[in-house]
């Protein structure tokens, strides 16, 4: 798009008010209450992913697309955030270190189908078509956060209710007499 604009050198500028935008949040979410559930999180921010993307499809203008961006990327970090929570916290202790790298891999895969798509759409159908790419994959993470949300809750309680019992059972130094 920044080509399009005769400005093809601030492409690097737009990809970091995205990192600008996802880092503030991203910080910023670690003031969430834990009362905000990591399933109600999940679909919050992909509600939030799909909302701030629709802006990507209008606008006109670099600084109106570093707008954009920007917000867009302020519901990247905590989605991606609430991923790995629920990652971490949804599977046995043991599996936790597979399942985080699945996770990373996943997401690294997943930016470069998005990526690659975006260019190829780009290339040929102009900067709209490239960013309906970030649109679409926003959609899919409502969708999907919207379908694993119960599954997701109940994966917390589970995993809740089994660390209270490990807490409260005796160790070993209870045992000494």
């Amino acid at each position: 798009f920044t080509g399009e604009l005769g400005r093809p050198g601030t492409a690097g500028l737009v990809y970091a008010v995205l990192g600008v935008g996802s880092a503030l949040a991203g910080l910023a979410s670690a003031a969430l209450p834990t009362r905000f559930r990591l399933s109600a999180r999940l679909v919050t921010f992909a509600a939030a992913l799909a909302l701030l993307s629709l802006p990507l499809l209008v606008v006109g203008t670099l600084p109106l697309l570093c707008l954009a961006v920007g917000l867009f990327g302020c519901a990247v970090a905590p989605f991606l955030i609430t991923i790995y929570a629920l990652a971490e916290k949804t599977v046995p202790l043991e599996r936790a270190a597979s399942v985080m790298t699945l996770v990373a891999s996943a997401i690294i895969v997943g930016y470069a189908i998005g990526s690659s798509t975006a260019g190829a759409l780009g290339d040929t159908g102009g900067h709209r078509a490239a960013l309906a790419v970030p649109v679409a994959a926003a959609a899919l993470a409502l969708v999907t956060s919207v379908a694993a949300r119960r599954r997701m809750r109940r994966l917390e309680s589970r995993r809740r209710e089994h660390t209270q019992t490990v807490a409260h059972e005796p160790g070993p130094a209870a045992d000494v007499h």
